[in-house]
Order: structure tokens, then sequence, then C-alpha cells
């Protein structure tokens, strides 16, 4: 499945005007023991190429339905669960502090677009509080808060860091399993 999530006008380091639609993925996986939904983020330039980028991250907030360990980590029953590219990032009795740490997370990696898409469950007043949040850790960054209406998932983040020093660059990346070229260029 996929939700087309914004569009992005920009000039490259060439001059020439670039627009990219993003969208977000979500392919689902059933096994006899679980239900996994795996998150990512395509952008498609206007008039040109499928592209995907690498240095896109995609973290999700959403709750523990019992108490376990797992990976090192005491998980209690209705504690949040961070999750970053599929795998524990941390967990809270806290919704703030993880996404304290997500933020923070996002800045050490120089995050320079970031988008959030809030679920069902969570006040449009308390996403934008989380949105100023990362706007403070990520001073330099494009910050996004859209409404995304997911159930279970509190938040679906994006993130997206530069590539290189010069951010531009072809490279080559894979979506669903296909090769795919693609450009990292400066949205600046």
């Amino acid at each position: 499945m996929e939700i087309k999530i914004a569009t992005r006008q920009c000039l490259d380091q060439k001059g020439q005007q670039r627009r990219f639609h993003y969208y977000l993925t979500i392919d689902q996986e059933e096994t006899p023991r679980l239900f996994c939904e795996n998150y990512g983020v395509r952008i498609a330039e206007e008039l040109g190429d499928e592209s995907s980028l690498s240095g896109v991250t995609t973290a999700q907030i959403t709750y523990a339905a019992r108490n376990s360990d797992f990976d090192g980590f005491d998980i209690k029953e209705g504690d949040y669960l961070a999750l970053k590219e599929g795998k524990l990032f941390g967990t809270d009795g806290s919704l703030q502090s993880l996404l304290e740490k997500l933020a923070a997370d996002a800045a050490e990696r120089n995050a320079s677009f970031i988008s959030l898409y809030f679920g069902e469950d969570v006040k449009e007043e308390d996403a934008q509080e989380a949105g100023a949040l990362f706007e403070s850790a990520c001073p330099g960054a494009e910050v996004m808060v859209l409404s995304g209406g997911q159930p279970v998932y509190y938040y679906i983040i994006s993130m997206e860091y530069p590539a290189g020093p010069d951010r531009l660059g072809p490279g080559l990346s894979c979506w669903k399993g296909q090769p795919v070229y693609y450009y990292i260029i400066s949205m600046e």
C-alpha cells in the first residue's frame, strides 16, 4: 500500500528546478506467529524516474500489548515502543521521552527533512508539539507534521539524511526487489 504524503520542489546544484513526490509505503507480511508491517518512503521525480533514497530512515512509535523481554529491553504491557528500521530502538512509559530520543538521534545524524505522521489516537495539538520538538533538536531541518490517521502506531516518522559532502550523486538502490537509480540532491 502507498499513501502520497508530500510534494517538494527544489533547485539542484546545477540550478535546475526539480519536483519530487513522497509516498509512505506499507508492506505487510503475515507469518504463523506474527503479523509484520514494514514502513518506508518512496520518492518519485515528476517527469522523471522512480527514485529511492538510501539516506531515509523510518521510525514508528506503538505500544506493548504484553510484558516481555526483547533484545535487552524489559518491556511492560502498555509501554511505548520505538522501532527504527524495523528494530527496537527504545521503550519507555513516556511517549515524550521516546520522541526526545528519536529527535536526538535525528540531530546526531544531521537530518535535513523530517516528516511526522500522527495516528488516529494522537491529537493534532500533541502532534504539533512533537513537530516542535524535532524542530528544536534539528534547527536546520524542514519538519512536516501530517495526519496519517493510522491505527496502532502513534507516529510514523521519516527522517532524511544527507548523502555526502556535496549531496549530489547517482546511486543504485532497490525498490520491491527491483534495482532503481537515484540522485540525491540538495533540498535547501
